[in-house]
């Protein structure tokens, strides 16, 4: 829609064990055992934890998207439900637009953004 940019997180997300290996929906292995997280959340119990890289071009593109677009600062805490997403001004995952949603996953790593935001001089409200 006009009122929203969509960023796209995109990993194995929701793994399954199966004789002591980690699979995805699609029955793709995750091989490297370093990625699993481990946290029972709506559907499932072990996530592919998202990486570095990604963090560092998530908290790039914000601060671009914040200045170019004059997108308020602030965003809605770790995989929280929020009834009144419609009408917010600023960042916010799916798993706060629904119930059901599992994006981003709960290895997604606030607190790191909000450290990386602020060695860069920028300070996130979190609501």
């Amino acid at each position: 829609n006009k009122r929203s940019i969509s960023i796209l997180f995109e990993n194995m997300g929701f793994l399954y064990k199966e004789n002591n290996r980690f699979y995805n929906w699609i029955h793709e292995e995750c091989e490297n055992l370093d990625l699993i997280f481990r946290k029972h959340w709506k559907i499932g119990y072990y996530w592919e934890k998202y990486t570095e890289k990604q963090y560092v071009s998530f908290v790039e593109l914000l601060i671009r998207l914040f200045k170019n677009f004059k997108i308020p600062q602030r965003m809605i805490d770790n995989n929280l439900y929020y009834e009144d997403s419609y009408d917010y001004k600023g960042v916010l995952s799916c798993s706060n637009l629904s119930k059901e949603e599992v994006d981003v996953n709960p290895s997604f790593d606030y607190n790191k953004v909000l450290s990386m935001l602020k060695k860069r001089g920028v300070e996130l409200i979190v609501d």
